[in-house]
């Protein structure tokens, strides 16, 4: 792409020189001979580069958005974690429990988070005993253990995905006009966004193993986890939306209008949801 960008320079600025040098020296003849043959010579190979520059400019583009893509289907797959309790209360819940292993330190933590289970009615089917809260609380902090074991594994499968056909795919896009502008918009909306989350799960990708190894802090790993949960996700009346998702559908659905000058999919959905052959139309 970037060739034939240049040769398209190149030529058409030579084509216009000879153009001027034809115009100039049209008294003399032979200067204007060989001046008009070889304006027409380069006006030949300005057309032929900007033919191979469309070309590879296609090649290029759908190179990124299949890679793009598959990213997206990878994203749309990591599930959001359902905190139906302020996080504070839990995080510091799961680090009592922690701190609990050898011997009972505390449970403030624990009276703390009942308490507010209590008070908010998530005691549906418990009884209002000791034993009833016991029990709520161990289903809740179960069920939280159990999507970060789940949403940990997804993150450390995206932080394992090599990248470097997005980097080169990314490094190929170079337009003859308004490439600073059209590669900033396609950097700011699409690339960084992939790659910040990229590293955001490397930078968490040891804290998650050492949990799934029975190794590490639950409240760490949770931390981390929601922070990430927040650039996929956003609550909208109360439910979770992934909004990471549909920003780069938005993207992927400019990018392949330019291309084909049409929609090339219907759309981007959790893969819980929707088979991937329905993706395509």
């Amino acid at each position: 792409m970037r060739i034939h960008k240049y040769t398209f320079y190149i030529t058409i600025s030579v084509a216009v020189l000879l153009l001027a040098l034809c115009l100039i020296m049209h008294s003399h003849e032979l200067v204007y001979d060989i001046s008009l043959a070889c304006f027409g010579s380069s006006l030949v190979g300005g057309i032929m580069a900007i033919v191979g520059y469309l070309v590879e400019r296609r090649r290029a583009m759908e190179r990124f958005w299949n890679e793009v893509f598959e990213i997206c289907i990878q994203i749309s797959k990591i599930d959001c974690f359902d905190l139906r309790e302020p996080e504070d209360l839990v995080i510091n819940a799961l680090n009592e429990e922690l701190s609990n292993v050898s011997i009972v330190l505390s449970q403030e933590a624990r009276e703390n988070l009942i308490s507010w289970m209590r008070e908010n009615k998530h005691d549906f089917g418990y009884s209002n005993s000791a034993y009833g809260s016991m029990i709520m609380y161990d289903d809740a902090l179960s069920d939280y253990r159990k999507q970060l074991r789940k949403c940990a594994k997804q993150y450390v499968a995206f932080a394992d995905r090599n990248l470097r056909c997005l980097d080169d795919s990314y490094g190929e896009l170079d337009f003859i006009f308004a490439n600073k502008t059209i590669r900033s918009n396609v950097y700011y909306k699409v690339y960084n966004r992939i790659k910040r989350l990229h590293r955001d799960a490397i930078a968490a990708k040891s804290d998650f193993e050492s949990m799934l190894s029975d190794g590490g802090n639950e409240a760490i790993a949770l931390m981390k986890l929601l922070s990430m949960n927040r650039l996929l996700y956003k609550e909208v009346d109360g439910v979770y939306k992934p909004y990471c998702v549909y920003g780069l559908e938005d993207e992927l659905d400019v990018i392949s209008r330019k291309i084909y000058g049409k929609r090339k999919y219907t759309a981007i959905s959790n893969s819980n949801d929707q088979d991937c052959n329905d993706w395509f139309e």
